[in-house]
């Protein structure tokens, strides 16, 4: 065999034989294969620090829903007035967030929202005298101003229109005596027509007597309570089924 042909075997021929041995795809595995390599491995380093927690906070911040204003959670609350406690409010949540109507919130108007409230009222007695003298006196336990603005003014701000409570649960005393309560769904405190609107699984309780609907009105500052759905009113061997009603806290 020619010396010179020897020579060309590693420089020319063999590469050539080399390269024309691999088809088209095969060269592009090859080009592509350590592009997979440092990729794989950015992936393994990564996979690695989000285990061990290096240079990760270990709580997730809790993140706030755009229309919320502020956000309390393990609310408590106490009001007074002329420096008595007249009202306690416990809650799991307290926010207060953008009005919202529809699907659309609004800026300038606010709502208070209470997430599984208890609110228990610290009545007062008021005394009626009958204009002619001639009936008794009446001894009333009132809580109108457990709702007033003066009251509630360092949890809800003037932009606030209406307070929304899912559930609820309110107890009203006289002392240390629970004379009324009340449980729903929910409940919504109307600071414009000063009222309270409760739906859904109505329960009032008031001494002996009980009464059951799926919606009913509180008029705090009269202490009137409003029905125009279904109810039932129990009292002790009478049962009594309606759709109008009017009464007081103690179901007269």
């Amino acid at each position: 065999m020619n010396n010179s042909h020897c020579k060309e075997l590693p420089s020319g021929i063999l590469k050539k034989m080399f390269l024309s041995g691999y088809s088209k795809k095969s060269k592009l595995f090859f080009l592509i294969l350590p592009m997979v390599v440092i990729v794989a491995i950015i992936i393994v380093y990564y996979n690695h620090l989000t285990l061990s927690g290096a240079n990760y906070p270990k709580k997730t911040p809790h993140i706030r829903h755009p229309g919320v204003v502020q956000e309390i959670r393990g609310f408590r609350f106490a009001g007074t007035h002329d420096g008595r406690e007249i009202i306690t409010i416990k809650a799991d949540k307290f926010s207060i967030e953008k009005k919202k109507v529809g699907f659309l919130r609004f800026g300038l108007m606010n709502e208070a929202i209470l997430k599984n409230a208890l609110i228990r009222i610290y009545g007062e007695e008021e005394t009626k005298v009958p204009a002619n003298n001639m009936a008794e006196k009446t001894h009333n336990v009132t809580f109108k101003k457990a709702f007033s603005k003066d009251v509630l003014a360092p949890i809800f701000l003037k932009q606030v229109s209406c307070v929304n409570i899912s559930p609820v649960r309110i107890e009203l005393y006289k002392k240390d005596l629970t004379v009324f309560s009340i449980s729903a769904k929910s409940a919504t405190l109307r600071l414009g027509k000063r009222d309270i609107l409760f739906k859904g699984n109505v329960r009032v309780d008031s001494g002996s007597r009980a009464l059951t609907t799926s919606q009913l009105r509180i008029q705090p500052k009269s202490n009137v309570l409003k029905c125009d759905r279904d109810f039932v009113l129990m009292s002790p061997g009478h049962k009594r089924h309606g759709k109008h009603l009017k009464t007081d806290i103690y179901l007269n």
